[in-house]
């Protein structure tokens, strides 16, 4: 009974999501191939998204209060893409390319590793969860 109301709802709940996306992210694949010349590995980064709009949320800007006056705050990064986004593996690396007025300048360029990407058919967003870049 309520399937049919959440697929008629999801095509709006998913343009407000990617709405308030103001940041930007490139998230890139590490590939590895022998180099004869130079006698070892090289790594090259290939394109999974480019450019795409994103949520960056560090984390750093919010806690939690707990009953013992202690802040908690989370250590890894969430990166939210458009639900349309797919293709994202663990281990792809995510550069944030512009932030928007909502997120710290300081996370410009910044680096970090997938650790898991939450998608489906029934999400508002893609949910990235991070690590930072060590």
């Amino acid at each position: 009974m309520i399937g049919p109301v959440i697929d008629a709802a999801l095509p709006v709940m998913r343009a407000n999501a990617e709405s308030m996306m103001l940041d930007r992210c490139t998230i890139e694949r590490a590939t590895s191939a022998w180099d004869e010349v130079a006698q070892k590995t090289v790594t090259t980064w290939a394109p999974v998204i480019t450019e795409s709009v994103c949520d960056v949320d560090d984390g750093a800007a919010s806690g939690r209060s707990i009953v013992t006056d202690e802040t908690v705050t989370r250590v890894e990064p969430s990166v939210y893409l458009p639900a349309s986004v797919v293709g994202v593996e663990p281990d792809d690396r995510v550069t944030v390319t512009a932030v928007g007025p909502m997120t710290d300048p300081s996370l410009l360029d910044a680096v970090m590793w997938v650790s898991h990407a939450v998608a489906g058919s029934h999400v508002v967003e893609c949910h990235l969860e991070c690590r930072w870049l060590q």
